[in-house]
């Protein structure tokens, strides 16, 4: 994943966890680990033009998600 996210970052794409920027290990050790208490999900922000121009992994509190 993080291999994913820095080719991203390369294509012009901000990689933020709770709205603050990040380097894309931090991203994927934070956000993709099955043990892991706190279940971040990836929004992608699009320009006018349908463009990505961000991705914010934001974190999913327990009214949506029950393990």
């Amino acid at each position: 994943m993080s291999e994913q996210l820095a080719y991203a970052i390369l294509q012009g794409i901000s990689i933020k966890k709770e709205r603050i920027p990040c380097i894309p290990d931090m991203t994927a050790n934070v956000c993709v680990r099955e043990e892991a208490e706190e279940i971040y999900m990836p929004d992608y922000i699009m320009d006018d033009a349908g463009v990505v121009r961000e991705i914010r992994y934001d974190k999913i509190n327990e009214l949506y998600y029950k393990p």
